[in-house]
């Protein structure tokens, strides 16, 4: 059982945590690899862990990449121009196939064993992508501003972002709105969850806020980090639970 959970405002990740780094946007990592984007070069990089040595880039998507997450054969990501989902074959780091346009820039997605989950700007929903064949399942209501951050569990979908400055709980089966956190007071720009708790953070407000997954009732607000708030990271240990900003 989880006793307290204590903050930590840390801009360098300890080494205990280095698999947390996963849930970063831009960066993702396996047993072997990593693998990382950005702007300008505009490609997955597929990087080997043991020397740090590139082995294989992807091709050009076009624009800046704003998110990238991954199974066990492929890695799906997406950003700005090109605004669709690629699916990238781990081995070749080779296309296999494309999302529709998803209509603005994509700046976050997740995943389970069967879709691909992915929000942005402009079109203001989350999109629900069958896996098989990148082909859009159903979408989400629309958010009313910049959808920013997500994270899931088993069920549902969690996501946050700008002018609504919410976190929407969103039922998977069937894309539909449960729950909607009270307003941050400022951009969401990122987001984490365990068992029974979601925790983000972003800008003006400049704290973590604790949420309580069953009613989107807020539990606890963290102490003022003195700035925006861009990445969280948690690591659960016996009798506690530490979070990273």
């Amino acid at each position: 059982m989880v006793k307290f959970t204590e903050l930590r405002f840390s801009k360098q990740v300890p080494d205990k945590l280095k698999k947390e780094i996963a849930k970063s946007p831009f960066l993702i990592e396996d047993n072997l690899y990593i693998y990382y984007a950005g702007s300008t070069t505009r490609t997955i990089v597929k990087l080997l862990k043991s020397n740090m040595s590139v082995v294989a880039t992807s091709p050009n998507y076009g624009g800046t990449i704003y998110c990238v997450t991954q199974d066990d054969l492929y890695i799906y990501y997406g950003g700005t121009t090109t605004r669709t989902i690629v699916k990238l074959l781990k081995s070749n780091m080779t296309t296999a196939v494309s999302s529709p346009n998803y209509g603005g820039t994509i700046y976050c997605v997740t995943q389970d064993d069967l879709y691909i989950y992915y929000g942005g700007i402009t079109t203001l929903t989350i999109v629900k992508l069958l896996k098989s064949d990148m082909t859009t399942a159903v979408s989400s209501p629309n958010y009313g501003g910049a959808i920013l951050c997500i994270t899931q569990d088993d069920l549902y979908i969690y996501y946050g972002g700008s002018t609504t400055r919410t976190i929407v709980k969103l039922l998977k089966s069937n894309m539909s709105v449960v729950a909607t956190s009270p307003n941050y007071g400022g951009t969401i720009w990122c987001i984490t969850q365990d068992d029974l708790y979601i925790y983000y953070g972003g800008e003006i407000t400049q704290t973590i806020v604790k949420l309580l997954k069953s009613n989107m009732s807020v539990v606890a607000t963290s102490p003022n980090y003195g700035g925006a708030i861009y990445w969280i990271g948690e690591e659960n240990k016996p009798g506690y639970r530490t979070i990273y900003v």
